[in-house]
């Protein structure tokens, strides 16, 4: 994916889309659909210019961990970090394309897709009714939504007093530039949860 065509007229000077799923015999390509590279430079956009993208195993893995105390008070820490793998956000380009037929678009596409002639927009037209076209193949097969799964996450923090009393937070937040739940897993994301957050109080009793 390489972007959006601005104009019928830029759009008409575009290789040949062989693969385009519009019933169209001549694959007509109009302004707001997407650019994809034409990666052989052969003038057809087909099978053959398809390429393997991003890495659904990490290049990076690692984690840290402290412990403070101060006058009976415990504060324990530990964080991990994965950097270097991609994932297909499937589930975003679902709701964001209403690929069941029966639910309305999201906000990304109301502020970011291309709606009228000469539109410098982020993402492809919204096919209302869903029909097909000469983006629909593309959009649901492209590097459109592979984004990094890299992410920081603070795994857990334990606050304890002489080891009686405590509370620890389990998988307390995220910091990722990833848009779905759960970046934990490359591969596809087709709707995956985000691992619980958890709160547990401990009270110690000596009878």
């Amino acid at each position: 994916f390489k972007g959006v065509y601005k104009t019928d007229e830029e759009a008409a000077k575009a290789p040949f889309h062989k693969l385009c799923l519009s019933s169209d015999p001549n694959k007509t390509q109009y302004g707001g659909d997407a650019i994809f590279n034409d990666t052989n430079g052969d003038g057809v956009l087909d099978e053959y210019d398809r390429i393997y993208a991003g890495n659904s195993l990490p290049d990076w893995t690692g984690g840290i961990n402290t412990s403070l105390s101060w006058k009976g008070l415990e504060l324990y820490m530990r964080a991990d970090y994965t950097l270097g793998h991609s994932i297909f956000n499937w589930a975003k380009n679902f709701m964001d394309y209403s690929m069941s037929h029966d639910s309305n678009f999201t906000t990304d596409i109301v502020k970011y897709s291309w709606q009228k002639q000469g539109d410098n927009a982020k993402m492809p037209r919204y096919n209302v009714g869903n029909e097909c076209s000469c983006s629909s193949d593309g959009i649901y097969q492209s590097t459109l939504y592979l984004e990094k799964g890299d992410f920081l996450c603070m795994r857990e923090i334990t606050l304890s007093y002489n080891f009686r009393v405590a509370v620890t937070g389990s998988n307390l937040f995220y910091i990722t530039g990833y848009k779905g739940l759960n970046p934990e897993e490359g591969g596809v994301d087709d709707g995956r949860y985000s691992l619980p957050r958890n709160v547990t109080c401990s009270v110690g009793l000596t009878f």
